[in-house]
């Protein structure tokens, strides 16, 4: 369980106390007295065992407090959080027998809810996933009757104990949800719903019961990752559903991602044949992984609303779904779009890229998959380099062990980017072999005066012994050892004493090369290289414009992600 206060990656500021939480006004408590948005402030600054003490000193001091450290929670199966769920399935049966609960509610507190699934948890739980024949088919089994028993409990709360939660997100990766439970989620108060890698075992599409078919489906930002289960003796789709979902949250949806698995034409979408197709008005952000579409009738409702195009942000893979690749070719200028990341697995060379060149307005471009330099020196970057003078962002990442100096020239005439992010070589495992070339991005890169934000991952240095792509594994000394690098090292294992000697020269090494960037590009805020973040401060009276380290190692991809494609939905 966990308090508003960690929350700090979510797009929105933690949401505000309810006016329901707070104390009443007929209460003789000074705090009753003071504006709902000073509360907020007072509580926000509040540690959890302060917390703890002001729920003591009275019921509205304690809802007070409720109201804050229960506003995000997230659930991952601990023994802990099974009390709590067990509180919240009384509250509902209380709920459902007498309208409303005697006493004070933690349910009503619930603004932010995060599902997780902990393996290892699980495990503590279900040896049986260990044991026997057929072991991987009984595994799945017994885990998901476990994991349905989770899921009905936390439908049951969510329809009755949790009035006003405003975003779920459940990352249950193969958990296997009901017609029931998505009955539920649409009669709730939700409005941001992330579902990540969850599976279904049964086609159906979703109906709002008649009460409630007028307002539709109120959602905001929706992340629908639903796969068929695959352990299921019977074969159907997963698109009914989720067109369903999308029609009736039509009216107020601004940012909707859909992400499949290849079906190779099983779990074809198909058209929405209405008199009156749902209209996106509202539609911001759009991702599409894998989704098949029987024509491009959804694609053109998505994209391009009757009233305007309002798409600011489009994340595709294209090569990869022929359809939506077909679209991009022939949909001309898309003209308020102004990030486009490129999902394409592989680009082929001789690919005209019609796409990027109809929409050279692009203040953002990023391409994740490694591409071949044919793609990215002959084709993608002279296009940049000739037409996208609003260009501000750039991520690219090359199929090759090195970055040639003509593609690094081209970067260099994009005199308007603030951001890049390159790699090379291997994307994944221990091993790196992208012996990455810093004097000669600086060479190439002295006109970019805008430049403020600079990564690049998967960048290897030479060892004491030159090329090694174990690098950042076996460390050791880099250099000859200085008194500096030996220092507070006496008495020390030789594992410890050589990670250490390894992290002091690595860590100078690296700074050594930011420095040498301050001191070409002038507006240089934030590097990233090495596997160390970096910020850029302003002189002091002892030393010019200079890199400090913030921390070390960023060891997952989301950071970058948000910061070079797009925002990432975590609520």
């Amino acid at each position: 369980m966990s308090s508003g206060v960690e929350h700090k990656n979510a797009k929105e500021a933690v949401p505000p106390i309810p006016l329901f939480c707070v104390p009443s006004p007929k209460s003789n408590l000074l705090l009753s007295k003071l504006p709902l948005e000073i509360l907020e402030e007072i509580t926000r600054y509040l540690s959890k065992s302060s917390l703890s003490a002001l729920s003591l000193v009275s019921k509205d001091c304690c809802q007070l407090a409720r109201s804050y450290r229960f506003s995000s929670v997230r659930f991952n199966y601990s023994i802990p959080q099974s009390h709590l769920i067990q509180k919240l399935s009384e509250e509902a049966s209380e709920v459902a027998n007498n309208g409303s609960t005697a006493s004070l509610s933690i349910g009503t507190c619930f603004r932010r809810l995060r599902v997780d699934k902990d393996v290892h948890r699980v495990c503590e739980k279900l040896e049986d996933m260990r044991k026997g024949d057929e072991i991987e088919k009984r595994a799945w089994q017994t885990y998901s009757l476990f994991v349905s028993d989770y899921i009905s409990s936390l439908g049951l709360i969510i329809s009755r104990a949790l009035p006003h939660l405003v975003c779920l997100s459940i990352h249950n990766h193969a958990t296997l949800l009901t017609q029931s439970f998505f009955n539920v989620l649409a009669c709730s108060s939700i409005r941001h719903l992330k579902l990540e890698c969850v599976f279904v075992d049964e086609e159906f599409e979703l109906v709002l019961p008649k009460a409630l078919a007028h307002r539709g489906w109120p959602l905001r930002t929706l992340h629908l990752e639903i796969f068929w289960n695959m352990f299921s003796e019977n074969r159907a789709r997963t698109g009914p559903l989720c067109t369903s979902i999308l029609k009736l949250c039509a009216p107020t949806l601004e940012k909707y991602a859909w992400v499949t698995l290849p079906s190779h034409g099983h779990d074809v979408v198909k058209s929405l044949a209405e008199e009156e197709p749902p209209q996106f008005a509202r539609l911001r952000e759009l991702m599409l992984r894998h989704v098949e579409f029987s024509d491009q009738s959804i694609l053109n409702l998505l994209i391009f609303p009757q009233s305007e195009r309002r798409l600011k942000v489009f994340e595709a893979d294209g090569h990869d779904s022929p359809l939506i690749g077909q679209f991009l070719e022939n949909c001309g200028m898309i003209r308020s779009l102004e990030t486009f990341v490129w999902q394409a697995v592989r680009v082929e060379p001789n690919d005209p890229c019609t796409f990027l060149r109809h929409n050279s307005q692009l203040s953002k471009l990023s391409i994740p998959y490694p591409q071949i330099y044919t793609v990215l020196d002959k084709r993608i970057l002279p296009i940049l380099s000739q037409s996208f003078q609003n260009l501000k962002s750039l991520s690219l990442t090359w199929d090759d062990t090195s970055i040639s100096s003509t593609a690094l020239q081209l970067i260099g005439t994009l005199r308007g980017l603030q951001q890049v992010h390159l790699s090379a070589g291997r994307q994944n495992g221990l091993r790196h072999d992208w012996l990455i070339k810093h004097q000669e991005m600086r060479e190439n890169w002295k006109e970019l005066h805008n430049l403020k934000k600079l990564a690049f991952s998967r960048d290897l240095y030479e060892g004491r012994d030159g090329f090694d792509d174990e690098y950042y594994s076996f460390k050791g000394p880099i250099f000859e050892s200085t008194p500096e690098d030996l220092l507070g090292l006496d008495g020390s294992s030789p594992k410890k004493r050589w990670d250490t000697i390894w992290e002091r020269q690595h860590r100078r090494r690296i700074l050594a090369e930011a420095n040498d960037y301050v001191r070409v590009l002038p507006r240089l805020e934030w590097m990233y290289f090495g596997k160390i973040r970096m910020a850029v401060v302003n002189a002091t009276e002892c030393q010019g414009r200079h890199a400090v380290v913030l921390s070390q190692e960023i060891r997952d991809w989301a950071p970058l992600k948000g910061m070079f494609q797009r925002d990432t939905d975590d609520y």
